[in-house]
């Protein structure tokens, strides 16, 4: 038993397992217990909350620990971080905003407001706000995610400060490295005059 718990992987695998029996023995067991609209809903929040909270922690990781941490970490343990952390989290943070938009639609189809999603709330008074600001914010999430392999370049007032060089080297990639060190140096320098 202990051998599964050392894995997350076995562990993630054996908990879904177990939820599947007991939603199965349910159904044909319980009284009352349905596959029904308000089951999915259930499930759908449920699983928005879970990827929700994995998406802005991962938000909060990068923002509050990874990027004030970088100018102390000495620089023969920088690779480490840009070649294994950062690419991971980068990974989840991506796949976490965009399960969370795509669970978020779906329960907005499932509790009858999707209409109200797709046009991000435009016209209804404001009162689909959160709705706009998620889904602006997933697609940021995912497209900031995407620049981490360095394929592309940020857009204009993106928060590229985040994203370390861990991609293919490319004839201009001493020259970009250079400038983002620059502005993240003017950035470190501007909040500590502040704080």
């Amino acid at each position: 038993m202990t051998n599964i718990l050392q894995s997350l992987s076995k562990t993630v695998h054996l908990s879904l397992g177990i939820a599947i029996l007991l939603l199965i023995g349910m159904h044909f067991f319980g009284d009352g217990f349905a596959f029904d609209r308000y089951f999915f809903s259930w499930l759908f929040r449920y699983i928005h909350v879970l990827t929700g909270i994995m998406w802005i922690g991962l938000l909060w990781y990068f923002n509050f620990v990874q990027i004030p941490s970088m100018p102390n970490i000495p620089d023969e343990q920088k690779p480490a971080i840009g070649k294994v952390i950062a690419p991971k989290a980068l990974f989840w943070f991506r796949w976490a905003a965009l399960a969370t938009i795509i669970t978020g639609l779906i329960v907005a189809y499932l509790n009858g407001y999707v209409h109200d999603a797709m046009i991000l709330g435009i016209g209804s008074g404001g009162k689909n706000t959160a709705i706009t600001i998620s889904i602006t914010c997933s697609f940021n999430g995912i497209n900031l995610g995407d620049l981490s392999d360095g394929s592309r370049r940020a857009t204009p007032g993106a928060s590229d400060n985040c994203l370390y060089r861990f991609h293919v080297p490319t004839p201009h990639s001493h020259q970009i490295a250079q400038n983002v060190k620059k502005r993240t140096k003017r950035r470190t320098q501007a909040n500590r005059r502040f704080a």
